[in-house]
């Protein structure tokens, strides 16, 4: 039976690098260096006002994200499986990690905490 844990957040005010000129992929690919996932790939699409949005699929499970430049914001999800042993201190540590390089000036809301199991 598949399980795991998975978090909707979204970052205010942002002051790192939400797009893609300023560094926004170097930014994500820092914060998942060494947290102890493996990425397997990264897609991304960037728009005409250089925002971005952000999918990594990873072995435990994947991170996907948008970026709003002007409003200095992001949201996103990150979610891991619980397939090769329980993976909560990863994701924990790729999100404080992550948002360090966002540097969030108004606040850090996360919507949902979830653990999850397959039925």
């Amino acid at each position: 039976m598949a399980r795991g844990l998975r978090i909707s957040f979204n970052l205010h005010g942002c002051e790192g690098p939400l797009t893609v000129g300023a560094g926004l992929y170097e930014a994500v690919d820092r914060a998942f260096e060494d947290c102890g996932m493996t990425i397997l790939g990264k897609p991304h699409h960037s728009y005409p006002d250089d925002s971005a949005n952000i999918i990594l699929h990873l072995a435990e499970s994947h991170f996907v994200g948008g970026t709003y430049p002007k409003d200095k914001h992001f949201e996103g999800t990150l979610s891991v499986c619980f397939e090769s042993g329980d993976n909560s201190d990863k994701l924990w540590t790729a999100f404080g990690r992550f948002v360090r390089e966002m540097r969030p000036t108004r606040g850090v809301d996360i919507s949902e905490i979830k653990y999850w199991e397959s039925r």
